[in-house]
C-alpha cells in the first residue's frame, strides 16, 4: 500500500511482448465496460452479444495494441474473444432470468466516520450493478477473469480474517444511487474454463459485513497515522511488481527488512 500509493510506485514497459493477467483483465473490463453502456446490455440474444462483444474486442485491441500487435498478443487477444463469446451466452441467459444491468462503472463515495469528530472519503468504482425487475433485488457484481476461481470468501477472509474489503465497501458506495434492500455482493468469474464461468456471490451475515465496517475504519485510522508496516507470516501476493523491494523470497528476509 505505501508503495503503491503514497510513494506512487509502478512498473514500466515500452514494449508490450505479452500481456499481463492485469492488462488481460483490463482488456475484457473495457469491453464489458462499453456492452454495460450499450443497448445491447437488455438483450436475451446471446449471438447479437457476441458480435457485439467482438466488435468492442477489436476496436479495444486496435486502440490499445495498434492493427498489428506481436503475435503473443494476438493470441491473449483471440484467448479473450473466446471467453467474450462464452459470457454473451451467460449473459443472455441471466437477462432472460429476469436480471437486468442497472450501472456500469458507477463511481461511488461512502464518508466513512472514525470517531472524535473525524471521517474520511472513501471513493471507488463498481464494475457492475443488476437489478432484478421482478423480485426487486439487488446484485453488486465485480468481475473477475483469474484463474484461479477464487469465492468471494476466500478472497476476502483468510481463517475468518478480513484481508479484502472490496465487495463489503462496495455496498456503501452504491448506497447514494439507492442501491438498499436485499443487495447480493460477488464476482462474475469469466476464467479460461467456460464450465467454470459463473455468479459467485459472497454468503456474508449483518455481523460479518458490520465486522467489515470496523477492519475499515481501523485501517484507515492506521494510514492517517501512517502506520504502514504489518510483520506477515509469508510474502503478500497483491502487487508482486513491489516483491523485489521488499526483499520477498529473499535468505534472511527478517534481518534485512
Amino acid at each position: 500500500f505505501y508503495l503503491k500509493h503514497v510513494l506512487k510506485l509502478d512498473t514500466l514497459d515500452d514494449d508490450v511482448e505479452e500481456l499481463n493477467a492485469r492488462d488481460f483483465g483490463n482488456l475484457i473490463h473495457r469491453v464489458l465496460k462499453c456492452f454495460g453502456e450499450s443497448r445491447w446490455r437488455h438483450s436475451k440474444d446471446d449471438a447479437a452479444i457476441a458480435t457485439y462483444l467482438e466488435q468492442q474486442l477489436e476496436q479495444s485491441a486496435d486502440e490499445l495494441y495498434g492493427g498489428d500487435p506481436l503475435f503473443p498478443v494476438r493470441i491473449q487477444i483471440e484467448q479473450a474473444r473466446d471467453r467474450l463469446k462464452a459470457f454473451s451466452q451467460w449473459q443472455a441467459e441471466r437477462t432472460r432470468d429476469g436480471w437486468e444491468v442497472a450501472y456500469t462503472e458507477l463511481k461511488g463515495h461512502w464518508t466513512l466516520p472514525l470517531g472524535e469528530m473525524q471521517s474520511i472519503e472513501v471513493v471507488g468504482r463498481i464494475d457492475r450493478i443488476d437489478w432484478h425487475r421482478d423480485d426487486h433485488r439487488w446484485a453488486i457484481i465485480d468481475y473477475k477473469t483469474g484463474e484461479e476461481g477464487k469465492t468471494p470468501e476466500r478472497a476476502h477472509r483468510v481463517r475468518g480474517e478480513w484481508v479484502d474489503l472490496q465487495l463489503p465497501i462496495y455496498r456503501h458506495l452504491a448506497a447514494e444511487v439507492g442501491v438498499c434492500g436485499e443487495v447480493a455482493l460477488g464476482y462474475i468469474s469469466i476464467p479460461r474454463d467456460h464450465d467454470k464461468l459463473d455468479w459467485l456471490p459472497a454468503d456474508w451475515s449483518q455481523e460479518d459485513l458490520t465486522s467489515a465496517d470496523e477492519v475499515a475504519r481501523q485501517t484507515a485510522c492506521q494510514i492517517l497515522r501512517g502506520e504502514f508496516w504489518v510483520e506477515l507470516d509469508r510474502p503478500t501476493k497483491s502487487h508482486p511488481e513491489f516483491g523485489p523491494i521488499c526483499q520477498d523470497g529473499v535468505m534472511n528476509r527478517e534481518a534485512v527488512v
